[in-house]
């Protein structure tokens, strides 16, 4: 892997649903399409709802994504490493920081590397996980 982003994207957002709760429904990559416009190509073959360390999953976002989870803690934290075509890899955290029962902040941290990963600038990548946050926040609030 190359050299990450010197400014990794750093983006959060406050959902009403208690942690746990926002946790699934991020850790559970088969509904997705359900929530989030523009992954509607996911796959894994998991046996596992909620996706856990090793596990492999598969969707798109400007290109076809293969991803590993690293760290899975229910109502905490999940991340992933993921792979676009040998030409941009990332790594994606999010925490699930509980506010009190009932809300939760969610933040997301992602820096990329790779040959064209320097063409994902900071403000286009923060831009594009805040929708993907806006999307989750909303997807509670219907």
């Amino acid at each position: 892997m190359t050299e990450p982003m010197n400014d990794p994207s750093i983006v959060e957002v406050v959902v009403n649903a208690p942690a746990l709760d926002v946790w699934q429904r991020v850790a559970d990559v088969r509904t997705w399409n359900t929530w989030r416009a523009k992954d509607s190509k996911v796959s894994t073959k998991s046996s596992n709802k909620h996706l856990l360390v090793g596990d492999v999953f598969k969707w798109t976002a400007g290109g076809p994504i293969k991803s590993t989870i690293t760290q899975s803690e229910a109502g905490r934290v999940l991340t992933w490493k993921g792979d676009m075509l040998s030409l941009i890899q990332a790594h994606h955290r999010w925490r699930f920081e509980v506010v009190d029962e009932k809300t939760t902040k969610v933040v997301v941290e992602e820096e990329m590397s790779g040959c064209l990963g320097w063409m994902m600038g900071k403000k286009q990548l923060d831009q594009l996980n805040t929708e993907w946050l806006n999307e989750l926040r909303d997807s509670f609030e219907k």
